[in-house]
Parts: structure tokens; sequence; C-alpha cells
């Protein structure tokens, strides 16, 4: 298992994150502001989520 690898662990299972951004939508909040990840690329939040 790496380091720099994402997992969530919600309620209804465990997902493997890569890009890290890709957990975006297995958040249960509202859309995120604009924001740096670790390297400093600029990352986007779409807003979407899944139910």
């Amino acid at each position: 298992m790496s380091a720099n690898t994402s997992y969530h662990n919600p309620a209804c299972g465990t997902a493997l994150c890569r890009p890290s951004e890709a957990v975006l939508p297995l958040l249960p909040v509202p859309k995120l502001a604009p924001f740096a990840k670790e390297d400093d690329e600029c990352s986007e939040d779409s807003g979407v989520r899944r139910v």
C-alpha cells in the first residue's frame, strides 16, 4: 500500500481514489472552493456528488 494513495471509507464501502481529487464526489459536503494539491497543482470541485 502506497503512502501517496488516497482511500475513502464511507458507510457504503471503501474506494481507492487516484488521483486524490477522485474522492470529491464521495464526500457528503457541498461544493468546495478551488484548492492546491500537495504538488501545487490547482484542483476544482465540480460539485457533483454520488448519492
